[in-house]
């Protein structure tokens, strides 16, 4: 391959994350405007004193996330301070929520992060591990997402089927890449093709053989992270004034899962996860009422650039204070 060929693919993906991201903020403007504008920022202010909340949970489906990550880095995680491990893990976020780059991008800004600790191999082939529990746990939830979905609409609704093939997608993924990452030798192949990556690829390919505890634990706290979403989506369904109980939080969160799904190559999913309530507030019970099922995606994205941009700050508090104890005096 000639060398400029790899420049001109990452140029190519460049594009057409900006084009997808531009493409999904225009949809998101229609759909704000079919639904009415004036409705729209009524039911978003009506929500604010829930917001507290909602960004609790968040957070807390943040930290589930995070410690996941941390069950497959390896007995050398102990290694890592504390405070280190929570800047790596809001870096991470911010990436995810406000870049164009995708989990692939945020997980790329948290492995050269935790790598001085752990090596360039293990934090490499942690973010694919926790890859494939986070994809096992979609599965997971998706089931009883799935069971509420058919008792409110039916079985052959739409998203009754949609939900079905995100969650079976998203458990052969899951079990596929676990089972590819353990089995394949792609650090050697990286050492062979670029002799200066020889070594990272060996920890490479020692680290993606994560033990089966390791593996399990993490998966466990994926889990977990849905459990705590279930009670974010409650929350958001009480800011927009809509009737709480199990079996509607858990169709809701079933939009999220199918929209964040199906538009995984929109940047943050922007105007996706809008477009899914949408088109499935009659699942939701906001037939009548489309500004307010928009709104339940508008508020978790609120919930997320407010958790974003306090890490933004916290981390630029973090540099300045190391820099301030670095300097000579």
């Amino acid at each position: 391959m000639a060398p400029e060929a790899p420049a001109r693919s990452e140029t190519w993906k460049r594009a057409l994350r900006a084009l997808f991201l531009i493409a999904g903020i225009a949809m998101l403007v229609v759909l704000i405007r079919g639904a009415g504008p004036e409705r729209v920022l009524e039911t978003v202010i009506g929500a604010a004193a829930w917001m507290p909340l909602v960004i609790a949970f968040d957070l807390g489906f943040f930290a589930c996330e995070a410690m996941a990550h941390r069950a497959v880095l390896g007995p050398r995680r102990t290694e890592i301070p504390w405070s280190r491990f929570v800047r790596s893990s809001f870096l991470y976020y911010c990436v995810l929520a406000i870049a164009p780059l995708g989990r692939a991008g945020a997980e790329v800004a948290r492995a050269a992060s935790f790598a001085p600790w752990v090596g360039g191999g293990r934090a490499a082939a942690a973010a694919a591990n926790v890859q494939g529990g986070v994809l096992i746990a979609n599965l997971v939830i998706s089931v009883p997402c799935w069971i509420a979905v058919s008792s409110t609409v039916g079985v052959d609704h739409p998203l009754a089927w949609l939900l079905a093939l995100n969650g079976i997608g998203t458990g052969i993924a899951g079990a596929f890449t676990l089972l590819i990452v353990r089995r394949s030798r792609v650090g050697t192949w990286l050492g062979t093709r670029f002799p200066r990556l020889a070594k990272m690829g060996a920890e490479l390919d020692d680290a993606v053989v994560a033990p089966r505890r390791d593996l399990i634990v993490a998966t466990a706290w994926c889990c977990a992270a849905r459990i705590v979403q279930i009670g974010m989506y409650a929350s958001l369904l009480a800011a927009i004034g809509a009737s709480v109980t199990l079996g509607g939080t858990l169709v809701a969160l079933g939009v999220h899962l199918v929209g964040a799904g199906f538009g995984d190559f929109v940047p943050n999913q922007i105007g996706i996860l809008e477009g899914a309530y949408r088109i499935f507030a009659d699942a939701v019970g906001l037939a009548h009422d489309p500004a307010r099922a928009i709104s339940i995606a508008l508020l978790a994205r609120v919930a997320q650039f407010v958790i974003a941009g306090s890490g933004m700050l916290a981390l630029a508090m973090w540099r300045r204070d190391a820099a301030v104890v670095s300097a000579p005096s």
